[in-house]
């Protein structure tokens, strides 16, 4: 299941969606027979009315290899074909489309099993059943994969060996160690820090970092306690020199975020926005601790930090704000603390409509904030 969270991350975040990815296996031999992302194809794909899901996606590949309809994969799918999926298959689509539950029991028992990652959310569906569905067709679910294993040869784990370097808490394959290039920085590491990072030596342009595994889940922290380690977390990081920015470039994705050194955060801020809107412009086209880890960090007003929180897909609803708020009070003046909170989601949704320039959903998005800011704020007193 790890090995299928690189397929969700190619899904281009947006507010109306979760970012899911798929794969079809022959449990057999461990062979990926195909893959799939949420939106990988166009909307509305050969007439079917909505966006495209994962395990949508990992079907229409198989049938346009084979040249079949999806109802007759069967005939040329392995015996043992397993799916792979990092959340729960819908089975109640807004748009009416064909659900992932329903394709999947439409292949008559060619998909003998399905993995899921997680339960889907009721942030838009209220109660998803699609697993029931599955099962009830006779089609075997193992859920959630953070807690099981799964014999497939393709995501077999390796096991722990005595012959692991180790980092601090970290232990470092010398597998691993051997191919790092030479000029690359390596550190021992506690806690999580990095272990090591530079550049590619035969990929131009290209930097790898890094850093201790931790497993991942999808379950929210407790708002009380997260707000209290971030809190603390805002209150213990003083910026080196009292100013605003950074002491080196940092990117959120692959495009440069603005941080040269500012007094004001006024000052820094607006520079920050400008720089996101001139890459939106350029790019358009007609369980245990939480875990906080930021590789596009800058020193900035703490509550900056909540503009990313502010679309519901980032799943940070009221509650942690107002836990937040708790211990640090609400910055004057107060009575615009939610058009900052606005106006500070705009320069994140910005960075991501110019990293994803193709997902009109996301430069609506923008256009949405934007006409909500002026309607607020533009009009003269």
């Amino acid at each position: 299941m790890r090995a299928n969270f690189r397929y969700g991350s190619k899904s281009p975040p947006a507010a109306n969606k979760f970012c899911v990815g798929a794969i079809l296996v022959d449990e057999d031999t461990g062979q990926i027979l195909s893959s799939g992302y949420s939106l990988e194809y166009p909307r509305d794909y050969k007439g079917d009315r909505g966006t495209t899901h994962a395990e949508q996606c990992c079907l229409i590949k198989i049938s346009d290899e084979y040249g079949l309809p999806e109802e007759r994969l069967g005939e040329v799918l392995p015996p043992n074909t397993v799916l792979y999926t990092t959340m729960e298959p819908c089975n109640d689509r807004l748009s009416g489309n064909k659900t992932c539950a329903a394709r999947i029991v439409g292949l008559k028992g060619a998909i003998k099993k399905v993995y899921v990652g997680i339960r889907e959310p009721s942030t838009f569906i209220a109660n998803n059943d699609g697993q029931e569905r599955i099962e009830q067709a006779g089609v075997k679910v193992v859920p959630d994969l953070r807690r099981e294993k799964t014999n497939s040869r393709a995501f077999e784990e390796r096991p722990d060996s005595t012959e692991y370097l180790r980092f601090g808490t970290t232990n470092l394959d010398p597998a691993v160690l051997k191919h790092l290039p030479p000029k690359c920085k390596v550190v021992s590491t506690e806690a999580h820090g990095p272990i090591a990072w530079g550049k590619f030596e035969s990929v131009v342009d290209t930097a790898f970092f890094l850093c201790e595994f931790r497993e991942m889940t999808d379950d929210m922290p407790e708002p009380e306690k997260f707000a209290a380690s971030l809190s603390k977390l805002h209150q213990k990081s003083v910026s080196p020199n009292g100013k605003f920015g950074f002491e080196v470039p940092t990117y959120a994705g692959n495009l440069p975020q603005y941080v040269s050194w500012e007094d004001s955060w006024e000052v820094f801020f607006t520079k920050s926005l400008k720089n996101a809107l001139d890459l939106f412009k350029r790019t358009s086209i007609p369980g245990g601790e939480p875990l906080v880890f930021d590789a596009c960090c800058f020193y900035a007003h703490h509550e900056y930090e909540f503009g990313q929180w502010m679309p519901a897909c980032n799943r940070f609803d009221t509650n942690y704000i107002e836990k937040y708020n708790s211990f640090v009070p609400v910055s004057a003046p107060e009575v615009d603390f939610q058009g900052r909170l606005n106006l500070y989601r705009l320069r994140f949704d910005t960075h991501v409509a110019a990293l994803f320039h193709e997902n009109e959903t996301l430069r609506q998005q923008v256009v949405d904030v934007m006409r909500k800011l002026v309607d607020e704020y533009g009009k003269a007193n």
